[in-house]
Order: structure tokens, then sequence, then C-alpha cells
């Protein structure tokens, strides 16, 4: 599991609180390069004045607790991949075929490789253009795109808001220190459509269910589920909608789709066992596995996405409060669309009426 939890982490990763936009890292991460492309090895004290860099640091702590050696890997990629005297090493991992002999530091040196290297130059303008912009804005908004159209800027909550821009991997994570972006990840995401990575992360803080009172034991794991779906889905329609037919995201689509049909399915066989027997649950592992250990992405871009194709993006947008009605709007889009996706069958549509009544707050 901690292997795939560290492959997704590399590839996207998903964890709150911007308008403080700090580049501290993102310098520094250039000052390494600059030093080891010159065939200079990185010193303790270098890497030191680095990884203190407060996003480094949060992320390298987060990291830390999923392998205790992910900070030692990542510094070894970045040498292997821009010391030149490394080249022939650098070679024989990247033609490596793709399966599991690669270990975890060769998939870093990858990764750093695809991430960085190939698109150094790219990437060192467009971290320009960010630091020059006013990005908060740009993202904020995108992001009310998707929230409803009497939605009031929460002014006070942004100006509070920290962005952090580091050179760690390819994700974007929301903790409760501030949102943290990769360079690379803005790259691949925003170089055509500059504004959407960061547009899902702030839509993260935005966007709030309104559930009320104390959920039930045996509610919980569909409430649980009904959210991740919401939140994951509605935020991927601002971001992977406008890419997700481009090459480089073949794998990360797939990873997004991949079995999301079966996945409704199973969720609609466990809703309706529930509805007819109350002692049936459903364990915090069960919903990881399904969701593939990744939150709700994955069915919940194919949700969202099947309502916003169907012509009901501005009734998801106004309820994007209820995780209930989502489930429900996906039903009314799944029956009008030609593809026939998956539908919920009557006892999964009638306990999901029954959680709304008791838990949303209208």
């Amino acid at each position: 599991m901690k292997f795939i939890i560290i492959l997704f982490l590399l590839i996207l990763s998903n964890y709150l609180s911007a308008q403080n936009l700090n580049t501290e890292s993102a310098t520094k991460f250039w000052k390494i390069i600059d030093v080891v492309k010159k065939d200079i090895p990185i010193s303790n004290e270098l890497w030191s004045e680095f990884r203190n860099a407060k996003a480094d640091s949060l992320w390298f702590g987060m990291a830390r607790q999923l392998d205790k050696n992910y900070e030692l890997y990542y510094r070894n990629a970045i040498e292997i991949v821009f010391r030149p005297s490394n080249k022939s090493k650098l070679d024989s991992i990247i033609n490596l075929p793709k399966d599991n002999s690669r270990n975890l530091q060769n998939i870093f040196v990858i990764g750093m490789y695809q991430n960085y290297f190939l698109n150094e130059q790219g990437i060192r303008e467009f971290y320009k253009r960010v630091s020059e912009t006013a990005y908060l804005d740009t993202i904020y908004n995108i992001a009310i795109t998707m929230l409803p159209k009497k939605f009031k800027k929460p002014t006070e909550r942004l100006n509070a808001l920290n962005i952090y821009i580091h050179g760690i991997e390819s994700g974007a994570n929301a903790t409760r220190h501030g949102i943290m972006f990769s360079m690379a990840g803005l790259y691949n995401f925003e170089k055509e459509h500059f504004g959407i990575l960061g547009a899902h992360e702030l839509h993260h803080l935005l966007r709030v269910s309104k559930l009320k009172g104390s959920i039930q034991s045996n509610h919980k794991f569909a409430v649980d589920i009904m959210e991740s779906c919401l939140n994951e889905g509605s935020a991927d329609i601002l971001n992977n909608l406008p890419v997700f037919e481009k090459p480089e995201f073949t794998d990360l689509k797939t990873m997004t789709l991949i079995n999301s049909e079966e996945k409704l399915r199973t969720i609609d066989k466990w809703f309706s066992e529930r509805f007819a027997d109350t002692s049936k649950t459903r364990s915090e592992e069960e919903i990881a596995t399904l969701f593939n250990y990744l939150g709700g992405h994955n069915p919940g871009y194919f949700m969202a996405r099947t309502i916003v194709v169907n012509g009901f993006k501005n009734e998801l947008r106004e309820t994007i409060d209820n995780p209930f009605h989502f489930f429900l709007l996906y039903q009314k889009a799944a029956k009008k669309d030609k593809s026939k996706p998956p539908t919920f069958s009557i006892k999964t549509i009638n306990f999901i009426k029954q959680l709304e009544k008791l838990y949303y707050n209208k």
C-alpha cells in the first residue's frame, strides 16, 4: 500500500490554508540545480538551506511518514538527473521497462527527469510568470465557476491564505499550512490553461458541505463516500476537463477513470444492502480500497463529468454544498447520457434521499 501511495504522490498527490505567495523553496531549488549542472555535488550546507524552506520542510515531514528514505531518494534523484557525470547512470534508469523492476529510487529519478529535466526551460519561464502575476485572483475567478453564482467572496480568509511554490515532485497539496504547488505540476496543467490546478485546490477550501447533526455510525460510510466523490469530482472538472484529451495526461486520465463504472456499481450494491439491512456497513479500509487510496477522484470525476456534459453544470454549481444531491443529479444525468453509464437502484436512491433528510442542512 505504501508503494501505491508514494507512486500517486509522484503523479499527482492529494493534501489546505494563499494570498501570500511564498517562492523561497522554488528559488532554492533552482540554486541547487544550477550548482549540480556544473557537475558539483550537493553539499550538506546547500541541501540544508533548501530543505529548511517552509514548503520543503512541510513536504518532507509528510513524506517521511510514508517512507523514511523519501528525502534521500529525492536528493539522489537531483544529482543523477542533472549532474553531467551521471549521464550513463541516468540513461540506464530511464530506459528501464515499465514494470515492477523499477525500485523507488529509480521512480524518483524518472519523475525528476520527466518533470524537471525535460521541461526545465519551460518551467523556469512559467515560474517567473506565476511569481509576477496576481495568481490568487486568477485561480479564484476559475474556482467560482464551480460555486453558486451568489457565492460571497471570503476576502479576509483569502488574504490570510498562503501559497507555496516548490520544486518537489509534480503535485498540488492542500494542508492546514497553506496550498502547496510544485512548479512541475503547475506547468504541466497550466502552461496552456493558466490557473486551473490552483483553482482545483482553492475550490476545496471554498466549497463547504452543509451537513447537520451527528452522523450515525452505520450511515457514516455512505456520507463519507458521497462527500469524497463530490469534493474531488467537482474540483476535478476545473483542471481535468480542459487537459485530459492531451497525450501527456494519458496516465493520469487512466488512473482517474479506470473502473469508474465498476466502482459505481459497487457503491450501488453497498448502499442498497444498507437500505435493506441496517446492520450493513463498510469500513474505512474498504472505502480506501474502492477509491484506490486516492480519495474520491475516482469515481467522483466520472460522475461530475457525466453531469456537466449532459447539461447540468449550473445545477451542480448551485447545489455544490449537498453531497446527496450530487448522487441524485448524477442519476438524472446518467439516464440522459447516450453512452448509458451505470445508474443506481431504487433502493440506493431511497437510501440517499433518506440520508439527505437526516443530514442536509437546507
